[in-house]
């Protein structure tokens, strides 16, 4: 029908609105409500453009992990600093040719009993 008789600018714009204000009623009930700004935002035609918002977020994000970086060099968390250099030691060796040969001698003693579990418990 829209073919034969194209829908103007205005009567979009007016259809676009009555939808962010049905669909923004419905969220806003929902069981974690969104706010209409937030569902302006997602339902918005240019929202692939530059937005202050996002940038904003992202910007928020990239200081977050910088700061928890910085905190982690300076030793603010003990045991998240800690838990880092273990598992930094633990994935990566200082010679390059035999990188996971450190692990799997300290994980062998662990998995052979194991190993030797799954087989006795079945046969019993």
């Amino acid at each position: 029908m829209h073919y034969l008789r194209p829908i103007g600018v205005a009567q979009q714009e007016t259809l676009r609105a009555a939808t962010v204000r049905l669909v923004a009623a419905r969220l806003e009930r929902s069981e974690t409500p969104l706010g209409r700004e937030v569902v302006r935002h997602m339902l918005d035609v240019d929202a692939h453009t530059w937005s202050v918002r996002r940038a904003k977020g992202n910007w928020f994000r990239i200081l977050g992990v910088l700061t928890w970086a910085v905190g982690l060099a300076r030793w603010r968390s003990s045991s998240t600093t800690v838990l880092v250099h273990v598992l930094y030691q633990s994935t990566s060796s200082s010679s390059g040719i035999r990188s996971w040969s450190c692990p799997r001698r300290r994980c062998t003693p662990v998995r052979l009993p194991h190993r030797h579990m799954v087989v006795q418990v079945p046969v019993a």
